[in-house]
């Protein structure tokens, strides 16, 4: 591969994280300049905490922190707050250029961790002056890894130094650095406790590096983020090798086809030589494309699938051997299709055109770029703006109609107390009773709130499913059976907010049910290896309830956990939303299957005890 082919597979490997940055850049300005953060900022600290915590899991990020104006720590996500609180980063390239009113993004190998994040910095404002920055920081995937290990490449500072690539090349400088540049990469941290090795290449050119063979090796790069390339090296020895091998096989061919004094045999040689370069070139290109690319014949058997189009599929080049073809369905949002191979069904963005010479089609070349990660950003964004929505809506009504409600309900207390007429005295009894129904839904918009205060403890979830179940079932003619491993592990969870989670459910089958059928409740320990998505990895226990119910439509199956959609007459669609807040806060995740006339199956895993 060249110079110029190699680089355009370093652009094509980049836009992950590229396109990562971009969103959490844009992100991190919407939060910073919002007039909530800042009063968190300025004035509740303890709040700025849970709401950070919030922030980042709903972001999937792995750290959101706040620093003062002086570069220390105030607030954090749970994570590793511990660690981080009070700790003093005005050392660190971020926070200097955030804290003079700059954007800074800032790839570095976490001192903590030791892993390779990023972070996005942005700083905060009080009207004129700021004071302070917010960080979010993000691990590079290892998805993104594993396409540098198989392009041979690796993500390298300015300085010389490797923070991503192969074993004998990580934590190694390449460059002819001088020591004050070292001694500040090492004030930075920016490879986190490491130190820097020299490798066993010299640099003989700007660019140029030979290798203690003597082989020369030329360094192709591409800008990453300030400061930070993904680059990979070109032989230039094998190239010149192969560039007189190639001058000499010509020079044979010359003198052969002189010899026998065939005309026609230089012209045919020639034809060959450039088509079979034109072939390889554009192959590499369509190597390079960040697009899939197959080509399909008549019949619609497919005869070449570019590197893309191979990941997408999650295929070898054995494998690839093997696909004869595949089919296309509509999706929910028609700019994108679905793809199904093998069972699996790849949202995508598709396009397909015939190849056709003088009216006579020869196949057809299908386009195919993965959808997956547009789709997630979508949703993600939606789901913020639903919940930010409902977070100032329910910050508003808590604050102001709780204070409006103590007035009122202290005022009917004190005016039931000097009533002597008993016919009054009912009626302000019925006006207490509304006021409890108030709180109630106080209470419930208070759940949804992201700054919601927790009391967690080890308790048995077990114990608090069949408390549950005897409460909402007990009277009815609903039979439950409750099925639990014998050797179930504990919980660290709020006691409260658990019992309102499986009352919930519960209260939802009974009414679905018109007090009449059938629910299992199962309890088992999980180890979650990465197989269930949305989940960290770990151990967790899983509750099951399933239900003999008329089932949830299947246009309604991903609505029903969204504030205020119901399909009850008088239900007010908050029950199902408050369950995945809870849910979710506890760093879990709920999970709804249904099949219409036959009922609906909840699954909720919640994060073992010993996670924590």
């Amino acid at each position: 591969m060249d110079a110029y082919h190699k680089e355009l597979t370093l652009q094509r490997i980049s836009l992950e994280v590229k396109d990562k940055i971009k969103f959490y850049s844009d992100f991190i300005k919407i939060i910073a300049t919002s007039e909530e953060f800042k009063n968190f900022a300025i004035r509740k600290t303890e709040q700025l905490d849970k709401y950070l915590s919030y922030l980042n899991q709903s972001l999937d990020t792995d750290l959101m922190f706040f620093v003062d104006k002086n570069g220390y720590v105030k607030a954090s996500s749970a994570e590793y707050k511990e660690i981080i609180i009070n700790e003093n980063v005005s050392m660190r390239k971020y926070f200097r250029e955030s804290i003079n009113g700059n954007l800074s993004v800032f790839l570095a190998r976490g001192i903590y961790t030791g892993r390779d994040d990023i972070k996005v910095s942005y700083p905060i404002y009080d009207k004129d002056r700021i004071i302070g920055v917010l960080v979010f920081q993000f691990e590079i995937s290892e998805n993104f890894k594993k396409q540098i290990a198989m392009e041979n490449a690796f993500v390298m500072h300015s300085s010389g130094g490797i923070l991503i690539g192969r074993p004998e090349l990580r934590n190694r400088l390449i460059f002819n650095t001088a020591e004050e540049e070292i001694n500040r990469i090492y004030r930075e941290k920016i490879f986190g406790n490491d130190k820097l090795l020299p490798t066993e290449f010299k640099q003989i050119g700007e660019d140029v590096f030979e290798d203690f063979k003597g082989e020369k090796w030329q360094i192709i790069k591409w800008k990453l983020a300030e400061d930070w390339y993904l680059a990979s090296f070109l032989n230039l020895s094998l190239y010149e090798n192969y560039k007189a091998f190639l001058f000499a096989g010509l020079i044979i061919l010359a003198f052969v086809s002189h010899y026998f004094t065939v005309r026609g045999f230089e012209r045919v040689r020639n034809i060959f030589l450039n088509l079979a370069e034109e072939v390889e070139e554009k192959r590499i290109a369509f190597d390079a494309m960040d697009t899939g690319i197959i080509y399909t014949d008549t019949s619609g058997k497919i005869k070449y699938l570019n590197k893309e189009a191979m990941r997408i599929l999650d295929i070898s080049e054995e494998e690839k051997e093997n696909i004869t073809e595949l089919s296309f369905k509509a999706h929910e949002n028609p700019e994108f299709k679905i793809l199904k191979y093998k069972g699996k069904e790849i949202p995508v963005i598709h396009s397909e055109n015939p190849i056709a010479i003088k009216g006579v089609k020869f196949g057809d070349v299908i386009t195919i770029k993965d959808a997956t990660e547009i789709i997630q950003r979508q949703e993600m964004a939606k789901r913020l703006e639903r919940l930010n929505v409902i977070t100032k809506i329910s910050a508003g009504i808590v604050h102001d109609f709780n204070n409006y409600l103590m007035v009122l309900t202290g005022n009917l207390s004190l005016l039931r107390e000097l009533e002597t007429s008993e016919d009054k005295k009912r009626n302000i009894e019925k006006m207490l009773e509304a006021t409890k129904m108030m709180s109630t839904i106080i209470e419930q918009l208070r759940d949804l709130s992201p700054d919601l205060v927790s009391k967690r403890e080890k308790i048995s979830v077990e114990d608090i499913v069949k408390t549950s179940a005897a409460f909402v079932l007990g009277e009815s003619k609903i039979n439950y059976t409750i099925e639990s491993e014998p050797s179930l592990l504990p919980i660290y969870a709020d006691s409260a907010q658990l019992y309102r989670v499986f009352q919930n459910i519960l209260m939802n089958a009974k009414q679905a049910m018109n007090n009449e059928g059938d629910i299992r409740i199962q309890l088992k320990n999980i180890n979650n290896d990465g197989e269930i998505r949305d989940l960290k990895k770990g151990k967790y226990v899983c509750i099951t309830i399933t239900d003999s119910g008329p089932g949830i439509p299947e246009e309604y199956i991903d609505k029903i956990f969204d504030p205020f959609f119901t399909m009850k007459k008088e239900g007010k669609g908050l029950g199902l939303s408050i369950v995945k807040s809870i849910v979710e806060k506890m760093e879990g995740k709920i999970e709804v299957e249904s099949t219409v006339g036959k009922g609906t199956t909840f699954r909720i895993y919640i994060p073992a005890s010993e996670n924590i």
